[in-house]
């Protein structure tokens, strides 16, 4: 059965305690590579305290073109290489946690710090849902946002199509890997996302998105991510 799955996760930053009123999901944002040999000696790790965690966080793996081939990539450089300028990464692996701080070496990535950063509270909520047409020829993704204090800023929702799990019969890279997981499949409608403008106390936003699936692997692997 084609999952629907109700993800949130949080991208408003500088957020002071006297608004916090809600546990944080923790967005998890790796950059990894098909051919990079670091990359294959510490996902495993990395991977295992993701899905020991996973009620408590919402990762999105993004697939480099550096430091070799990687079919993924192939597919979404377009929307990587931003998120790539936007962090200056240079090397990989390389993870951010709720777009700050810098998870590196990413096997040193722990429960206890996952925990940490859950329990940084938030005035905002994030329900996110997706459906697909009758014919699985598209994602449709609603997303609602409310804040329970008043936000002002640059504010801006990403709203990304994953695929949880990505299963070769080979490598398709050079670094022995097979397995990947999170991978992120589109973002909507770009990787800048959209501006949202302020929030007044208590309003709730919502919008809508389309996207005609392309280059998915398994349909049964599809999720969304805001």
């Amino acid at each position: 059965m084609l999952k629907n799955l109700l993800l949130s996760c949080l991208a408003f930053a500088l957020l002071t305690p006297a608004m916090a009123q809600h546990k944080r999901r923790v967005l998890i944002e790796e950059f990894t590579n098909a051919s990079c040999p670091p990359c294959a000696s510490q996902n495993p790790a990395f991977n295992a305290v993701l899905e020991d965690n996973s009620a408590y966080v919402t990762p999105i793996k993004y697939q480099t073109n550096w430091p070799g081939f990687d079919p993924m990539n192939v597919q979404t450089q377009v929307e990587v290489q931003p998120r790539v300028n936007y962090y200056s990464v240079t090397g990989v692996p390389y993870g951010r946690e709720n777009g700050s701080a810098a998870i590196s070496p990413v096997v040193n990535y722990s429960s206890a710090r996952i925990e940490a950063a859950y329990n940084t509270l938030t005035p905002v909520t994030i329900n996110l849902t997706h459906s697909f047409t009758a014919d699985y020829d598209s994602i449709l993704l609603s997303v609602s946002v409310t804040s329970d204090s008043a936000l002002s800023g640059t504010l801006r929702l990403r709203v990304a199509v994953t695929e949880e799990g990505i299963y070769f019969e080979e490598a398709p890279g050079t670094n022995g890997e097979t397995e990947f997981f999170n991978v992120m499949r589109k973002m909507l409608p770009n990787s800048n996302g959209t501006t949202t403008g302020d929030f007044a106390a208590g309003e709730t936003k919502n919008y809508q998105f389309a996207w005609a699936l392309e280059n998915i692997y398994d349909l049964n692997q599809v999720a969304a991510v805001a």
